[in-house]
């Protein structure tokens, strides 16, 4: 079978939820082109909603050492290590990792998201809300988005804002990393 053949079965897979069957697809494609970023961050960002984080990281560090200003591997490890492994050494990393591309994060959501929280994660609080409020677009749809909004203003202790974004995150039924922690905060705040 051509690689052509298996990416599209590995797409037909993916689209119908079988996701399985789409890694193991995309994997004989890798076998065959290890370099290949593309089916790499493929790979990885199924094995996020897999829940298998870890061994998702360890493939961002590996596009990472072949293409370190690949956009999408430096936003997820960044967002891996803030969000899953927030130490102050491996949040100094996500920022050093992510800030080289501050200036492209202007208009994408994802990029900003990811510096706010690493801010967040820092306990610098101000710094997450104006860096996210300034870029935001007028109607968030990303549930995590919301989250991290909702996080930021119940740190800055503004109660009201902090409930209408983690009740606007909460209201999607997608799953989104802190989802938990978003319904014990709006339940918190709504004592």
């Amino acid at each position: 079978m051509c690689i052509r053949d298996s990416f599209n079965l590995a797409q037909l897979e993916q689209s119908q939820g079988s996701i399985d069957e789409a890694l193991e697809h995309y994997e004989k494609i890798r076998a065959k082109n290890p370099d290949n970023s593309f089916i790499s961050l493929m790979i990885a960002m199924l094995l996020e909603t897999k829940g298998e984080t870890e061994k998702a990281k360890e493939i961002y560090e590996q596009v990472l050492v072949t293409n370190p200003e690949n956009v999408i591997a430096v936003n997820n490890l960044a967002f891996y290590l803030a969000e899953r492994e927030p130490t102050p050494e491996n949040l100094a990393r996500a920022e050093a990792l992510i800030l080289p591309l501050k200036d492209k994060a202007r208009g994408n959501l994802s990029l900003t998201d990811t510096i706010a929280w690493i801010y967040y994660r820092k306990g610098e609080y101000a710094k997450a809300r104006d860096l996210l409020i300034t870029s935001q677009e007028d109607d968030i749809t990303i549930p995590a988005v919301n989250y991290h909004l909702g996080m930021i203003f119940s740190r800055l202790d503004e109660k009201e804002l902090a409930k209408k974004y983690l009740q606007v995150a909460l209201e999607t039924q997608s799953a989104f990393p802190g989802r938990e922690d978003a319904e014990l905060e709006l339940k918190k705040l709504s004592q």
